[in-house]
């Protein structure tokens, strides 16, 4: 099984209005590019421990606000490694042909750009600051830079969004023809502005929105897992891993990793991170070893996740098993040779069904 590193660039010219990630937002320009400078230099000395990986994402926050050369910095560290896929996100108002060429020249060979919508006016009600224009040109100043791999990003079911919006989205996305297309459905995470603000989503409007998704995009793209479409051989292998329960690192403020049946978090603070490491102590806040029956439930909630891989039905032996028979009785799971999947009917409210198998 391979092994993936992440990597958390906390920084952002503004915080969108959904987002519970950790970030922070800067202009990265004074003292805040001084400690954008140093986080970086951190981030370099946590890798320098790493051996190799498979797979790379570096994300965030913003990784395209960094100055070019600090990204230069954090590229080259990564150097040493023979990844095979390596992904960094980008927002459009902060990407360049500039870094476009530098990410190429870095081998990072797949780009994630965060669109969320065509529609300019709810493009500022989620908080972006970009426009569909701006995105357009980011994109295909992408394609002049040679990316051959690119995903975009949308999110569905804003109050104020109606089914037809979501149409329109979708059609503007399919014309641009990127080889990844991901779909998350709203959600108020507590402590967003949305959250403050009491933003209230319809699950059945958002429901809408994905079966129509479904229909469009299943006719040009595999439809892999719940909210990510490929076309053939451009999976997104970072999380591919993920969901196959694969060990991953996590480097950086706030960021997340898997090693050895032991999940951790860095700390989310920049400042502290930077410390820890200049110290050279752990900047590990929080750790859980994952105990056997914790791992049997993340495998059935991971690998159903993939609609065209499912789970091995013997991963069910001796646990809920009871709960998978009545699913395979009234259609909500299928036994594809084996494998357990989702019908594809119940694909929306995968969630509620992955529940049932809580230990």
């Amino acid at each position: 099984m391979s092994v993936g590193l992440y990597i958390h660039i906390p920084f952002c010219r503004k915080k969108c209005f959904y987002c519970d990630f950790f970030s922070i937002e800067s202009p990265l320009i004074g003292k805040m590019e001084i400690e954008a400078d140093e986080y970086v230099g951190s981030l370099i000395s946590q890798i320098e421990h790493i051996k190799q990986v498979e797979t790379i994402y570096i994300g965030g926050g913003t990784p395209t606000v960094l100055p070019d050369e600090s990204l230069e910095n954090l590229l080259g560290a990564l150097e040493k490694f023979s990844a095979i896929e390596q992904t960094i996100e980008a927002n459009p108002e902060s990407l360049s042909l500039k870094k476009l060429e530098l990410f190429r020249k870095a081998r990072i060979n797949r780009l994630s750009l965060g669109l969320q919508s065509s529609n300019d006016a709810l493009l500022k009600k989620l908080g972006r600051v970009h426009n569909f224009e701006t995105f357009c040109r980011a994109f295909f100043l992408a394609r002049k830079a040679g990316f051959e791999n690119i995903n975009v990003d949308l999110i569905y079911g804003h109050p104020s969004q109606t089914l037809e919006d979501w149409h329109k989205d979708l059609n503007k996305v399919l014309e641009l023809a990127p080889e990844h297309i991901s779909l998350y459905p709203l959600t108020v995470e507590a402590g967003t502005v949305f959250a403050k603000n009491s933003v209230k989503t319809d699950d059945n409007l958002q429901r809408l929105m994905y079966e129509k998704a479904c229909q469009l995009l299943d006719k040009k793209y595999a439809h892999y897992e719940i909210s990510n479409w490929a076309v053939e051989a451009k999976e997104s292998k970072h999380n591919l891993n993920y969901w196959r329960g694969g060990k991953y690192f996590g480097v950086g403020a706030g960021a997340a990793g898997y090693m050895d049946g032991v999940r951790y978090k860095n700390v989310a603070d920049i400042k502290d991170y930077i410390a820890k490491i200049k110290d050279r102590k752990s900047p590990i806040s929080e750790q859980e070893n994952i105990d056997p029956p914790t791992q049997a439930f993340e495998k059935i909630m991971l690998g159903l996740r993939l609609l065209n891989e499912g789970v091995a039905i013997k991963s069910f032996d001796g646990f809920r098993r009871d709960t998978l028979e009545r699913f395979l009785q009234n259609g909500v799971l299928i036994d594809d040779k084996g494998f357990i999947k989702i019908a594809p009917n119940f694909v929306f409210v995968a969630n509620s069904i992955i529940l049932e198998f809580m230990p």
